[in-house]
């Protein structure tokens, strides 16, 4: 790692994309954090530390995955105090992280504020087979995708908070289609405001009880 130009600031920000599959669905955001923290440590990275009387690394992810859903596409950003090659970073970061965790691209960014983008989100939702939950076949899938297309409306309940809200989900869906037998993909357009959970709108659109729900894998795409 060079060492930082003595006119630049000391701080230098790095946005990093990962992939979290497999067994690595069921770590908790507070795990993930921690696992990150570690694996930065364990490379001897120079990490920025926050202030105070318990500073940690300046690491900042920018949502909390639910415990058991995967993605292939997942950001946060990580501040250091030298100057690192984002290729070189990527490589030392993933000899350090556990199994199914992976990160798959680096680059320095300004320390100005630079949010993601709300774009897109399209998750894949596999329903299956060997499992004691009770799950739609595939004619009963094709059958609920059509009462839904058919439909004007469809209100999903959701809790946030404590509190039950309300949603036409309609304008939400960009797209809802059965891509495999057992395999349904969900693209969700940008949205404000309150926003029910892709579980909520799995269960209310397929019919899924409590026990399938959380049998239910599901891929955040993008």
């Amino acid at each position: 790692f060079a060492l930082a130009d003595k006119k630049q600031a000391e701080t230098f920000r790095y946005r990093l994309c990962y992939t979290k599959t497999d067994l690595a669905r069921f770590l908790s955001h507070l795990e993930l954090s921690t696992c990150f923290a570690r694996a930065m440590r364990r490379a001897s990275l120079p990490l920025k530390y926050t202030q105070g009387f318990h500073p940690h690394p300046r690491i900042v992810f920018f949502a909390a995955l639910p415990v058991g859903m995967e993605s292939l596409q997942e950001y946060c950003d990580v501040e250091l105090t030298k100057t690192c090659a984002p290729e070189t970073l990527l490589n030392t970061l993933n000899r350090h992280m556990p199994e199914g965790v992976k990160i798959i691209s680096c680059r320095q960014i300004s320390l100005k504020n630079n949010p993601l983008l709300d774009t897109i989100r399209k998750y894949r939702l596999t329903f299956p087979t060997h499992t004691d939950a009770a799950f739609p076949s595939a004619d009963e899938l094709e059958s609920l995708l059509e009462n839904y297309n058919t439909g004007d409306t469809c209100i999903v309940a959701s809790v946030k908070k404590g509190s039950t809200f309300t949603t036409d989900i309609k304008p939400l869906i960009a797209s809802i289609a059965l891509v495999e037998p057992d395999t349904v993909d969900i693209s969700l357009n940008p949205a404000t405001g309150k926003v029910p959970k892709i579980t909520d709108i799995a269960a209310h659109i397929f019919h899924l009880d409590d026990k399938a729900r959380l049998a239910l894998r599901i891929l955040k795409l993008q």
